[in-house]
């Protein structure tokens, strides 16, 4: 256990002087002593030593770094694993953006072992005010724990106050992005068959399969972009998901491995996406459907601003609760909840490992009165025919 002993010592002063220090043995079995200029400070360290020690959370000054300093070392580590390639670029950034432009400056002087749950909570209180979503800062914090994971593996401390923290913040909902109704899902896809920009025709033309995609098979953008040739399946009418496409040009696997699905391709949208194919598809090595007129990267900045104009032709432009792109996933995991298909089934064909998160996430009321399925197949049949051609397949 800790002791105290008292030495004197000669003082700048000439004067003599007690310093008190206070010595022990840490978990590793290393001699430690730390000295004071109080025998009540020399105490009062020697109880929390030996509380520590027989709690198992003592972690010796020579490792107690800084949260700071622990999370340049986690994003050293991060940085080998993107190389290597256990990683994705985007995911690497996504780390750097958290440790960099949050957890460093809000907690980066405190020393880990020093870390509690309360200061934790503290930096969550100071993103929220800084403007961010509360459901944001609550994701801020979930990652913090990686780098807590890190330096529990390397002996910084022996605690979990980012885990106790976040499990304080469960229950925090996000804001429920607003969907749409069975009349503006109609609208809105009358307008994207039709609208055609002289100058953007082919930018229109993709939104157009866009919308499609992500109404009635309910994609993500980024599955969308990684969308490949070899995706399509003619004969069983099904796209298979394989991946999505980060803003780094990065091929990678779906979000979770439920991400891996097979969606079923609705007769019309296999017609539209053959005209795209026939008229506008630009060849790329790793046969992936859509890509710029030069065959890059569609950026998401040009896409978001087509769907805005897109809206407002649609006169569903609303500057105080504006539909995002994502809505239309929202719409299309609805629309088969008030169809009655089983909740498994829902969370199967959107990429969710469990249906809880398909209901917490995705169970808006689509219409008043339920939009049913022969409202759905009504919508499709008052859509602009593309001019396709029925000889022409994706392979």
């Amino acid at each position: 256990m800790a002791s105290v002993n008292k030495r004197t010592r000669l003082k700048a002063d000439g004067s003599n002087g007690d310093r008190w220090t206070v010595r022990w043995f840490d978990e590793t079995g290393t001699r430690r002593s730390k000295g004071f200029d109080t025998k009540k400070q020399a105490d009062a360290h020697m109880r929390k030593v030996e509380r520590e020690l027989e709690d198992g959370t003592h972690v010796a000054d020579a490792n107690a770094d800084t949260v700071g300093e622990i999370g340049k070392q986690f994003l050293l580590n991060a940085e080998q694993r993107w190389k290597d390639g256990r990683i994705g670029r985007s995911r690497y950034e996504r780390l750097r953006l958290v440790v960099e432009g949050n957890l460093t400056p809000l907690l980066g002087g405190v020393r880990f072992r020093d870390l509690t749950a309360e200061k934790v909570e503290g930096a969550y209180r100071c993103m929220v005010r800084d403007g961010l979503a509360p459901s944001t800062a609550r994701d801020r914090v979930q990652d913090f724990k990686l780098v807590e994971g890190f330096a529990r593996r390397r002996g910084h401390l022996k605690t979990q106050p980012v885990a106790d923290a976040a499990a304080d913040l469960r229950g925090i909902k996000r804001k429920r992005i607003r969907t749409f109704t069975a009349d503006e899902a109609g609208r809105l896809l009358r307008v994207a068959g039709s609208h055609r920009p002289c100058a953007k025709v082919r930018a229109s033309a993709m939104l157009n399969v866009f919308v499609h995609l992500g109404m009635f098979c309910g994609l993500r953008l980024g599955e969308i972009y990684g969308l490949t040739i070899a995706n399509v399946d003619p004969d069983a009418r099904l796209l298979r998901i394989r991946h999505s496409l980060t803003c780094f040009d990065e091929l990678k696997g779906p979000k979770t491995a439920a991400g891996v699905r097979d969606v079923p391709l609705p007769a019309h949208l296999w017609t539209l996406i053959n005209e795209w194919m026939a008229t506008h598809h630009i060849a790329e090595p790793r046969g992936l459907i859509f890509r710029t007129a030069t065959g890059g990267r569609i950026d998401n900045g040009n896409v978001h601003y087509s769907w805005r104009a897109l809206l407002k032709a649609a006169s569903l432009d609303h500057d105080k609760e504006p539909f995002h792109f994502h809505a239309l996933r929202h719409f299309a995991a609805s629309w088969m909840i008030e169809n009655r298909l089983p909740l498994t089934d829902v969370a199967a064909l959107l990429g969710h490992s469990k249906f809880d998160m398909t209901l917490q996430v995705y169970a808006h009321s689509v219409t008043r009165p339920a939009m049913r399925h022969d409202a759905m197949e009504r919508m499709v049949s008052t859509l602009p025919a593309p001019p396709s051609d029925p000889n022409i397949t994706v392979r």
